[in-house]
Parts: structure tokens; C-alpha cells; sequence
């Protein structure tokens, strides 16, 4: 299945490895989002601009010798993601990038991720759409939106992984 990957607005040098690492594992598409607990100076950093974006998606495909540059998008706000999410990245109508199941990393979660909820490993069409915390996590008023959108959450154990692991 297609994945795509939503994550809280880390460091500058963290971003870098994120964007290696998805383009080199196939996500499809990227969304970053200053939350909380980013620092929005993240922002203006040189390694969030479409330029520097292009070569660290580049290095990423070189690793996996694959040519799909997956699509980046970088929200300044947590309350901008939300309103596009639904519309841009989970509509139904767009059945061949609808993400029809939705995943959030929190460890406080009960399920485990080899044991999601049964209702979505039925799920065999459509993509994954996986929610990573910035450093620090998600705050929980950042979970509750999530989950008021269909989101369902996932603990990888009892370790908490750095974003570019996660």
C-alpha cells in the first residue's frame, strides 16, 4: 500500500535524514507541520527550502535507485493541517491517493502496531496515512484532532524512538 507520512516540524539536520529516508523507503508523500512543540524558526531554516528539499529527496532515491520524488508539503500551523487534511490528504473521492487508514504514534496507545485495530487491516485499497510526533511528541490537544478525524493510535513499545527512526 501507498504510505504517506505526516511529521511534527523537527530540526534542520533531523529534516534532512527524514526526507533521505522516506524517498528511499517510497513514502509517497510527505506532510511536515510546525506543532507545538517545533520551534517555528525551524521554518526559515536554508534545509526547508524547495531547492535543498530537491537534494535530500535525490540523495534518498540515488540510495533506493528509484526516480518518484515523492510530493513534500510543509505546514507553518498545526490548525492549517488540520482544516487540509480531510480534503487534501483523506478524501474518498480520490480513491488512488485516499489514505483509508489512518495511524498516529502515541505511546500512550494500547494497540501495538502489528496489532492494529481489525477494522483496519481490512482495509487491502487505498494507503496508510502515519502521523510521527516531533521531537517531545504530539501535545495531547494535537492527538485529540487527530483522533477526531478518524485517526487511529499505535505504540511501537515501550522505547521512544527519535523522529528519523520513527
Amino acid at each position: 500500500p501507498l504510505i504517506d507520512l505526516i511529521v511534527g516540524l523537527p530540526r534542520p539536520k533531523v529534516f534532512e535524514k527524514v526526507l533521505q529516508t522516506a524517498a528511499t523507503m517510497g513514502v509517497g508523500r510527505l506532510i511536515f507541520v510546525c506543532s507545538t512543540r517545533a520551534d517555528k524558526a525551524y521554518l526559515s531554516s536554508p534545509k526547508v527550502k524547495a531547492d535543498s528539499i530537491w537534494e535530500d529527496l535525490q540523495i534518498g532515491l540515488e540510495q533506493c535507485m528509484s526516480t518518484r520524488f515523492p510530493d513534500v508539503h510543509v505546514y507553518a500551523s498545526w490548525a492549517m493541517l488540520l482544516h487540509d487534511l480531510p480534503v487534501r490528504f483523506c478524501h474518498p473521492s480520490d480513491s488512488s491517493r485516499s489514505a483509508t487508514r489512518l495511524l498516529v504514534a502515541d505511546p500512550s496507545a494500547e494497540s501495538t502496531l502489528s496489532a492494529a485495530p481489525i477494522e483496519l487491516q481490512r482495509h487491502s485499497e487505498g494507503g496508510v496515512l502515519l502521523a510521527v510526533g516531533p521531537e517531545g511528541g504530539w501535545i495531547p490537544e494535537e492527538l485529540e484532532g487527530l483522533y477526531r478525524l478518524g485517526f487511529h493510535g499505535f505504540t511501537i513499545g515501550e522505547r521512544i524512538l527519535r523522529v528519523e527512526a520513527a
